[in-house]
């Protein structure tokens, strides 16, 4: 099982974590994770979550 996170779709409200706000129909990897215990991930139209090596990080 890969320990990366990728993300893709709207960046409306840059909730796809990278530094503009272009949609994106590939993957992009968010190399702040690569390699940690990323435990759970959940997204909405506007935000992003991760609960990371027990801490929550979010963007939006």
């Amino acid at each position: 099982m890969s320990k990366n996170v990728y993300v893709f779709g709207s960046n409306l409200g840059s909730q796809l974590g990278n530094s503009d706000l272009d949609d994106s129909y590939n993957p992009i990897l968010i190399s702040a994770f690569n390699n940690q215990n990323v435990q759970r991930v959940v997204a909405g139209s506007l935000h992003t979550i991760a609960l990371v090596n027990n801490k929550i990080y979010t963007w939006e």
